[in-house]
């Protein structure tokens, strides 16, 4: 009887029908040899901490005949390039391709030719695959043109816009474009991004993010939103160079039901501009506007009642908020904010100033047991330390709060944890 290994280096989902590794695992290849005997009918395999793992122990994942989704991490160096390939082009039935940072620089270009040989291929994640380059995104949308879901990001200097915009290219004898089904593109991270030829590409995008890409100009945006009109998601956090005249393009974008403007603190981004942008958004359900220094009475005029009816996530951190805008706000969620799940409210400076009396009043009926109201759907609560506190000034107790009701307290939030590191680690 063959020795098992330790349970502890993977686990399995319901019917063992997704199987991830531990990154502590040290994946090697009998390990592998073995893990594919026990779960042969396992549909969605995660590889974590597969630095020792070699590339031709991937041959062996051919014995799984209902694997759909692949995600391979922590495979370093110049073994990574064909012959990882040669082994998962034979996974012809594969929808999902995750290999985030695996791609070595020697025959980067014969890797993405050989995607072409996945026909059923539908989510690609090249994240940090730094090596890729602009040649080869203008091979990869001839090789994966049913792709739905790219995610190309944290390539850091290693794309410009002309990379971005070949994502982008038409078949010369149809005139279609190559990537037509992509629904979801990430480039967040690319940093050479300014944006120009990102209005070439396919229509039908409807979720586009741009985080940390630091040289996207006001004309991308623009080009942005004249040309992806069908966007229902767009993130432009920490786009620092961006200005008023960006938000102002945000509003033909009438279906955006997601928008990100996170780290916009710079002088050139007024809280006019954003208020604006966010008028005539009624679809708009997920909100994020952490460390948006700007935030004020005009961004909270947009998010009154009707406005704002559908919204289920909200983040506000940083802001310049004073008193009677956060009493507002909380007016506002309590009255025109049904739908709301999660809500994070930090590090603002009045409230944190303000004496325990004071900031009972204004956050207590949102944690406490009997004062509900309009925020039944209120599911997560985030607050920055000191908030949860009884009108005396004493702490509160889990028991004081209301069931149901996950409450987090962030100490000193500094980067916003949604994309620390985000660009380097799929979001899976």
């Amino acid at each position: 009887m063959a020795r098992r290994r330790p349970a502890s280096q993977w686990s399995a989902g319901s019917g063992a029908a997704t199987l991830r590794t531990r990154p502590s695992s040290e994946l090697d290849t009998k390990a592998l040899a073995q893990l594919v005997t026990e779960f042969s009918r396992v549909e969605s395999l995660v590889l974590d901490g597969a630095e020792k793992l070699e590339v031709e122990a991937l041959s062996s994942l051919r014995r799984l005949p209902s694997l759909r989704a692949l995600t391979v991490k922590s495979l370093a160096g110049e073994r990574v390039g064909p012959s990882l390939m040669d082994y998962i082009a034979q996974l012809t039935a594969l929808t999902m391709l995750a290999l985030p940072a695996c791609l070595s620089m020697t025959g980067r270009l014969a890797v993405v030719s050989q995607l072409q040989r996945l026909p059923s291929l539908l989510e690609l994640d090249l994240s940090g695959c730094v090596f890729l380059g602009d040649i080869g995104l203008a091979r990869l949308a001839g090789a994966c043109t049913g792709l739905t879901s790219l995610n190309l990001s944290g390539m850091d200097y290693n794309i410009t816009d002309e990379g971005a915009a070949a994502l982008g290219a038409r078949d010369p004898a149809t005139g279609a474009h190559r990537l037509g089904h992509l629904r979801e593109l990430s480039l967040s991270g690319c940093v050479k991004l300014s944006g120009r030829g990102l209005g070439r590409l396919p229509a039908g995008l409807q979720t586009l993010r741009l985080g940390f890409c630091s040289n996207l100009k006001d004309a991308g945006v623009a080009e942005i939103c004249t040309s992806l009109t069908r966007l229902r998601a767009l993130d432009l956090s920490y786009c620092c160079k961006l200005s008023d005249a960006a938000l102002a393009s945000l509003g033909g974008l009438t279906q955006i039901s997601e928008l990100s403007l996170s780290g916009l603190s710079n002088r050139k981004v007024s809280d006019v501009a954003i208020g604006r942008a966010l008028q005539e958004k009624a679809q708009l359900a997920v909100l994020n506007l952490w460390y948006c220094r700007q935030v004020g009475q005009s961004t909270m005029a947009a998010l009154y009642p009707a406005r704002a009816a559908n919204l289920r996530e909200l983040a506000l951190s940083s802001a310049g908020l004073g008193f009677q805008d956060i009493m507002n706000l909380l007016a506002t969620i309590l009255a025109g904010m049904p739908k709301l799940e999660t809500l994070e409210i930090t590090r603002m400076p009045f409230v944190e100033r303000a004496p325990s009396d004071e900031q009972h009043t204004m956050l207590s009926w949102l944690y406490m047991p009997d004062k509900q109201g309009g925020t039944r759907a209120l599911r997560r609560l985030t607050v920055s330390p000191g908030f949860l506190r009884g009108a005396d000034g004493s702490p509160l107790h889990a028991s004081q709060l209301r069931p149901g009701l996950e409450v987090v307290v962030k100490e000193n939030p500094e980067v916003d944890p949604t994309w620390a590191n985000a660009w380097w680690v799929p979001r899976r």
